[in-house]
This record gives C-alpha cells, structure tokens and sequence, in this order.
C-alpha cells in the first residue's frame, strides 16, 4: 500500500494530504478525521453527523470506531 504523505503549512490552517495514485483510500480518510475534521469540530455539540457522498470505500472499521469515542 502507497503510504501518504502529510505536509503541514501553516500549522492549524492548511493541511495537505497526498498520494500518488490521487485518490483517497481508508488510511488517508482515517488521517483527515482524526486531524482535520474532528479537530475543526470539537467545541461543537454533541453527537455530530457527517454525510459524505460516495466514500463508503473508505471507511474502515478503525475509523468508525473512533467517530464512535468522539460521539459522532
């Protein structure tokens, strides 16, 4: 499996994730929930609800089970 590669500008605004085949697989999604989503939303209410068209490929059973700890 390609492993992905993070560059972080400007720590807190802008996060580039990358691989070289240009699609997302489950690691990469796994690594923008942890870090982006989840981080952008944690001051709000919980549970939260995130729909996503057409990613069902991507998640993985360690993803769900952390949007489970995190109340989403």
């Amino acid at each position: 499996m390609l492993q992905s590669t993070i560059y972080f500008l400007f720590p807190n605004i802008i996060k580039i994730y990358l691989l070289y085949s240009g699609w997302i697989d489950q690691s990469l999604f796994y690594q923008w929930f942890e870090q982006v989503f989840v981080q952008q939303t944690k001051d709000l209410p919980r549970p939260l609800l995130l729909i996503l068209d057409g990613y069902g490929s991507h998640f993985s059973v360690e993803t769900l089970r952390f949007a489970v700890q995190n109340n989403m």
